[in-house]
């Protein structure tokens, strides 16, 4: 698992909670059972800022 916006890879564990094919890829929704909490922490804050730059771009 890559940290987003880091060239960083984190070792997990989980299920694929959800799958999208586009054209040329795929996209996975995933369930983590078990991670780092240094890098757990890393992708909510990063979740969370996308979640809030999108909902101020819709007001």
């Amino acid at each position: 698992f890559k940290l987003p916006a880091k060239d960083v890879v984190v070792s997990c564990r989980g299920e694929i909670a959800w799958k999208k094919n586009t054209e040329d890829n795929a996209l996975v929704g995933m369930k983590l059972k078990e991670i780092d909490a240094a890098a757990k922490g890393e992708i909510l804050e990063y979740a969370y800022k996308k979640w809030v730059e999108r909902i101020s771009c819709k007001n």
